[in-house]
């Protein structure tokens, strides 16, 4: 009895589980996620140059503190 019994189980998913593999790569197939990685690579590459720029302008006004301290 045990051998019918697997055979009735492993033949009723097998049919329904091709179908539902086919579902999830239709959605990865569409270039809505690789887009959304490929957006915040390109920004934080530049958002990484940004701050050290403005850290190197405060550097000159630093040496001229005395001025700009009094008139704040």
């Amino acid at each position: 009895m045990s051998s019918p019994l697997s055979h009735w189980k492993v033949s009723a998913p097998s049919p329904p589980v091709r179908m539902s593999l086919p579902v999830p790569p239709t959605r990865r197939s569409s270039p809505s996620p690789p887009e959304r990685i490929s957006l915040p690579v390109p920004p934080l590459s530049v958002s990484l140059p940004l701050p050290p720029s403005r850290r190197s302008l405060p550097t000159p006004p630093l040496k001229v503190s005395s001025p700009p301290w009094p008139i704040r």
